[in-house]
């Protein structure tokens, strides 16, 4: 049993986890909790900090609503995920039909535009997009991106689902529309005017900022192979052909390339009321451990940042790092600290080439 002595000021826990072939491993994750700033400065401790998600946490039920927050109990991730929870607000509270919203960390970013509600209508013989109705905020939930269920008639009323996002909007029996009545369309859509929502018989991929669901393509595609072989000779354990992509539930343009250092500048536009544009930094905090094995052998090593949560209702940051270490480490004693920022990083002068790369965002 590994003792875990945490002189840190973030919240852990310490599981066990299999691998390829039943391999063990022991992995301590460690969760910190961030003041979201909107006055150019770094985000800095919350008085309050939030405990480790043990378990999917859904806005409602698993099978019909958006994943919020996802488990921190995974055993590891390949690169850093970068959700947005909540919801995107127009500047200053004034009602706006459309807006660019997203988020930038670093070199990575993603915009999207988040219009009121809108339907397609039939007019002059041809399907039309409405203007959308004017909104102060739109929830950042993928009910309200493409994707969506109908039953097939000429299949039994067999049910038909996209893959990508089987809870959207949009995805529709395309032989069987009625010009009689109207169709809600997506709220979020690409920025990239060659991929924009256009025309009702097309496909689209959903557009949104938050966590995918286990079940969801692309996440579902690299589960691997349970048939009769993996029965008979890998059962209760992963298959050989289990992908860990499948632990990263963000968007593929909200996965970083690699793992973030947990200090880069962050710029979120159309995501808060007070300003089209606001910039701050991850929180700088960058847990160590100092890992004493059985032969008394001391180890610094240094957890990957897994997840970085922006919630723009709650205005906090989750910063959440994985240390896996294989059973055969033998590891028996952890004492967790932190490397904290130096004062000088914790102010403004971290974030003036944000501020200034910030303006010309999407």
């Amino acid at each position: 049993m590994i003792e875990v002595e945490n002189h840190s000021p973030f919240p852990h826990f310490l599981f066990e986890k299999s691998g390829y072939r039943g391999k063990q491993f022991d992995v301590l994750a460690v969760k910190a909790t961030f003041r979201l700033k909107i006055d150019g400065t770094r985000a800095d401790l919350a008085e309050s900090q939030r405990p480790l998600v043990m378990a999917d946490i859904y806005w409602g039920s698993p099978e019909n609503s958006s994943l919020k927050f996802e488990t921190d109990l995974v055993i590891a991730k390949q690169r850093t995920d970068i959700h947005v929870v909540g919801h995107a607000y127009a500047e200053q509270g004034k009602p706006c039909r459309k807006w660019l919203a997203g988020i930038r960390v670093g070199e990575l970013k993603k915009p999207i535009y988040v219009t009121g509600p809108r339907h397609w209508k039939y007019i002059s013989n041809q399907w039309r997009l409405s203007e959308p109705e004017p909104v102060t905020s739109v929830p950042l939930r993928y009910e309200l991106a493409y994707g969506g269920s109908y039953t097939d008639r000429e299949k039994g009323n067999a049910p038909c689902f996209s893959r990508m996002n089987p809870i959207g909007i949009g995805f529709l029996d395309i032989e069987n529309l009625q010009t009689d009545r109207e169709y809600s369309a997506p709220q979020f859509d690409n920025a990239e005017v060659s991929h924009a929502l256009t025309d009702i018989r097309k496909r689209y991929a959903p557009q949104g900022l938050g966590p995918l669901s286990r079940w969801w393509e692309p996440r579902i595609s690299f589960v691997g192979t349970y048939d009769d072989v993996w029965q008979k000779n890998g059962w209760p354990f992963l298959p050989d052909d289990f992908d860990f992509a499948f632990y990263n539930s963000a968007p593929a343009d909200l996965q970083a390339d690699g793992y973030l250092e947990g200090d880069e500048w962050v710029v979120l536009v159309g995501l808060l009321p007070e300003a089209k544009s606001v910039t701050t930094a991850l929180g700088g905090y960058k847990p160590v451990c100092v890992v004493e094995d059985d032969g008394n052998v001391l180890n610094t090593l240094f957890p990957r940042l897994s997840t970085v949560t922006v919630d723009t209702d709650e205005r906090l940051i989750y910063q959440t790092w994985h240390l896996t270490l294989p059973r055969d480490f033998a590891a028996r004693h952890i004492v967790l600290g932190t490397l904290v920022p130096t004062p000088e990083n914790r102010g403004d002068l971290r974030l003036m080439n944000a501020r200034s790369r910030g303006a010309d965002y999407g």
